[in-house]
């Protein structure tokens, strides 16, 4: 009963600290960098090495990532990196979780997490390139005369407006991406996201 007990207060805290983490991340993605951040990123690397004091991608133990919440420290790294404007490090951590062991649900959202932080860095014609090779692979897929579902492709392109709409530097190339994504939402039928994204921007 004693060893029970143990265990179940390490799971405990490791869930604390695992949520800790991501509620220090998003106060600083929401007022700005700051020393959360700085606790933010030791908390997750914490979770994945704890007997290393340096986040490090080349120091993850790829078996790690076959536990759902180490990957998903990872992709807190990988914010936290693109957050702090540090692009080529951020996606080393998404890279590390293509790995074929890493958690499938993990794993499945790489790509969706890519363009996440392409979009926080600006860079548009990136974002806009990596929609457009997702449109060619369900065509091909649909060509192939199999089943495919253009759900991602369209959760994309809304991410992509409301990114580009709400970016307080409004630039002529971030008017022309948000206006090239909310095209794309209407030629593909989307008119309530349309209206929706009028309404609020």
């Amino acid at each position: 009963v004693e060893v029970d007990r143990v265990r179940q207060l390490g799971s405990l805290r490791i869930e604390v600290q695992f949520l800790l983490a991501w509620s220090k991340y998003y106060v600083a993605w929401l007022d700005g960098p700051s020393q959360r951040l700085t606790e933010s990123r030791s908390l997750f690397w914490s979770l994945l090495e704890p007997k290393e004091k340096f986040a490090d991608p080349d120091r993850v133990s790829k078996s790690a990532l076959e536990v759902e919440y180490l990957a998903r420290s990872v992709v807190g790294l990988a914010l936290i990196a693109s957050l702090n404007g540090q692009l080529q490090n951020a996606l080393e951590w998404l890279e590390l979780l293509e790995n074929e062991d890493t958690h499938e649900s993990v794993r499945d959202q790489v790509a969706t997490w890519r363009l996440v932080i392409q979009l926080e860095q600006r860079n548009y014609a990136v974002a806009k390139e990596m929609i457009k090779k997702l449109e060619r692979q369900e065509n091909a897929v649909l060509n192939a005369g199999l089943e495919s579902s253009n759900d991602s492709k369209l959760a994309w392109l809304r991410m992509s407006a409301v990114a580009a709409l709400a970016d307080s530097l409004q630039t002529e190339e971030t008017n022309q991406f948000a206006r090239w994504a909310v095209t794309e939402l209407a030629v593909q039928g989307q008119m309530q996201s349309v209206l929706e994204l009028a309404r609020r921007f």
